[in-house]
């Protein structure tokens, strides 16, 4: 049985019209299900920090390829993933607005430009470059970017991640960027694909 139909908060709803859009198997899906509204309102509950222009720059972030989608299997983590890409959608803008206020004055990390993250190529995105490089894999290459925290001041070696409880927090460490690791998305494609080439993996001690 359908369960109650809910009235959701109208940001939500656009985001799924967008959803439904771009994605229509997902959304017949949802609509499928015994459950549907419960759902839903979990699905409302956990995209609720964002604004409504996030969300839909999200779901066409998605949609773009320019962040990573559900497989099949994964559609129950539809939210968490249009979570991921409203933070990549969140942090860029905040880097544009950072750096228009930083423009009046001398910046100390010519690197993130005291923004405190830079972009770098997704961690996906480096391992399918360095397998097709040595031919362990026919997979297609992908250029996905995401961002990490800068190693100057103005990154942090903390953040705030949600912790299951409703409106609670806790402060988890996160990957700062090094260069032996991690190639910057501003250096272009040439540099990812140099980097496969150039690949050495870490010897063991002895």
């Amino acid at each position: 049985m359908p369960s109650q139909k809910r009235n959701f908060p109208g940001k939500f709803n656009d985001a799924m019209t967008k959803l439904s859009a771009c994605f229509p198997a997902v959304a017949e899906w949802v609509r499928g299900l015994d459950n549907s509204q419960a759902v839903l309102a979990q699905w409302e509950h956990e995209l609720s920090d964002f604004t409504r222009q996030e969300l839909l720059d999200a779901i066409e972030l998605i949609r773009a390829g320019h962040a990573d989608r559900p497989e099949a299997y994964e559609r129950d983590y539809w939210p968490l993933f249009i979570q991921r890409a409203a933070e990549k959608v969140r942090v860029q803008a905040q880097a544009k607005a950072d750096y228009g206020r930083f423009t009046h004055y001398r910046v100390k990390c010519q690197l993130c430009r005291d923004i405190g993250s830079v972009e770098i190529w997704s961690v996906a995105t480096m391992e399918i470059a360095r397998k097709r490089f040595l031919g362990l894999t026919d997979d297609p290459m992908l250029f996905r970017t995401e961002f990490i925290q800068c190693l100057c001041e103005s990154g942090r070696g903390e953040l705030p991640y949600r912790s299951g409880k409703k409106g609670g927090y806790v402060m988890k460490p996160v990957p700062r960027y090094r260069p032996d690791l991690y190639t910057l998305a501003s250096d272009g494609e040439d540099s990812l694909l140099t980097w496969a080439s150039s690949y050495q993996p870490k010897r063991p001690n002895g």
